[in-house]
């Protein structure tokens, strides 16, 4: 009786928690009042964990390095974070298959790079560079399979990269995720 009882829980559990890994393309680009900048590509990846809340909410915190900045002309601004968003992940339908995807993210820069025409400076040290980024995430997840999900995100930093400057971070990321 307290084997079956054990074998019950254990896949309910396995329903309701799991982690995964996660990687993806970035566009990046910074914003302003004047308007916004162009793109910086390159990419994001890290480690997830997932807990049900209820039967169409679930609470998913996030490891993800991610490569953000901009392009503008000849300048290419390359500041690279590890962020720890925490995502609620509101389900649509009965299946759970389609999520809208909504949470708080802080991140550290630990790269920060200007590059123009050849040369790469850093510029890490510079004293008015905020190290510490605070954003609101806002995307979608779809279950491919049992263990795949295709995501689309958008992260909307509400602190300025420099002070002195108004330029924030804006980050669209395309990925996909496996779930163990």
């Amino acid at each position: 009786m307290i084997f079956a009882l054990f074998i019950v829980l254990s896949v309910s559990a396995q329903d309701k928690l799991g982690f995964g890994i996660k990687a993806g393309i970035n566009s990046a680009m910074e914003w302003s009042d004047a308007g916004t900048t162009g793109s910086r590509f390159g990419f994001h990846g890290g480690f997830f964990f997932e807990a049900a809340i209820s039967s169409g909410l679930d609470i998913q915190p996030e490891l993800v390095y991610s490569m953000q900045g901009a392009s503008d002309n000849s300048v290419t601004d390359r500041f690279d974070y590890v962020n720890l968003p925490v995502i609620l992940k509101i389900y649509v339908n009965k299946s759970r298959s389609f999520s809208i995807d909504v949470g708080p993210q802080i991140g550290y820069m630990i790269s920060a790079k200007i590059a123009s025409g050849g040369t790469t400076t850093n510029i890490y040290d510079h004293s008015d560079l905020n190290k510490l980024d605070v954003a609101i995430c806002l995307g979608a997840s779809y279950k491919i399979n049992r263990n795949f999900y295709a995501s689309l995100r958008f992260n909307y930093s509400a602190t300025k990269i420099m002070d002195g400057l108004d330029n924030r971070n804006g980050v669209g990321q395309l990925g996909l995720s496996y779930k163990f």
